[in-house]
């Protein structure tokens, strides 16, 4: 009922399903885990983990994605695992916000990796991208990283984001900042999601750290940005 009011029919596709029924375990693990620490993470506890049924957990190490059974209760393990590591590192309060905030942006056939991604901006939304370490180190861990990183460098493509950690976008009232100074691109640009080039920064607005995104309409982008090994990407949400 909560994703429903949040976004009316948004549940359709297998990953968007998916990361509903992560979404749903996870609300349920929460509360339980509040109640009693007694075996917390064992989702349904009081009728799996036995012969006939196994349960679910809230602990799993399941990886996307290799684990993957197209199954929406086993594979849903991924998505609220993740977000159960991330109460443990920032709280159950802080969490529950960003998910909550998260709901109404979940549109239909939702990959699991854009839906991650939507927490984050969510979370920069709330609190400024206060949280985005953590947020991105939960997913990350689970192969569903909130950063769609590809790295072009002459005839090779890597999409190992792990490079670029110190390299990472993020919306705060109406501005793109990059989050660690040290590791600035040389050049930026905007992609609408036609591909097509919205925009181009300088290098003064590169090396302040904080570029405008005044005059640009609401909907879903691409960020390139080149360093002295190639280019990389990362999606980006205007509201």
């Amino acid at each position: 009922m909560l994703s429903h009011s949040a976004f009316p029919y948004g549940n359709s596709g297998l990953e968007r399903k998916t990361t509903e029924e992560g979404i749903c375990d996870y609300l349920a693990g929460s509360y339980s885990r509040k109640i009693s620490d007694w075996e917390w993470q064992r989702l349904f506890k009081w009728d799996g983990w036995n012969e006939f049924w196994p349960g679910r957990n809230l602990l799993s190490n399941k990886h996307y994605p290799e684990s993957l059974e197209g199954q929406i209760h086993k594979d849903g393990e991924i998505f609220s695992s993740a977000l159960m590591h991330l109460e443990l590192e920032v709280g159950r309060e802080i969490t529950h916000k960003i998910l909550l905030k998260a709901l109404e942006l979940l549109a239909p056939s939702l990959s699991m990796k854009q839906a991650a991604y939507l927490i984050l901006e969510s979370d920069s939304l709330l609190f400024n991208g206060l949280h985005s370490n953590e947020i991105v180190g939960v997913f990350d861990a689970r192969g569903i990283s909130p950063y769609s990183i590809i790295v072009a460098n002459g005839n090779t493509v890597s999409r190992d984001w792990t490079r670029f950690k110190k390299t990472i976008f993020y919306l705060s009232h109406g501005e793109l900042k990059i989050m660690e100074n040290e590791t600035l691109p040389t050049e930026i640009q905007l992609f609408d999601s036609m591909g097509r080039l919205v925009r181009s920064f300088s290098d003064l607005e590169i090396q302040n750290g904080r570029i405008r995104l005044d005059g640009l309409a609401a909907g879903y982008f691409q960020v390139r940005g080149k360093t002295k090994v190639g280019w990389f990407c990362q999606p980006l949400v205007l509201h």
